[in-house]
């Protein structure tokens, strides 16, 4: 999976079952990935994506 932030900023992450990314924006839980379809949008924990 590959995140890209409003700067366009890219972290490249293997999803996990339980697990979570954790960066100086928040939290994003694997999970709330898992399944979903390319290109979404998903909040950190700080609302902040």
């Amino acid at each position: 999976m590959q995140l890209i932030d409003a700067r366009s900023n890219k972290n490249t992450i293997t999803l996990r079952t339980d697990g979570v990314f954790h960066s100086h924006r928040g939290q994003l839980a694997h999970n709330e990935m898992i399944g979903k379809h390319e290109g979404i949008i998903i909040n950190s924990d700080r609302a902040v994506s």
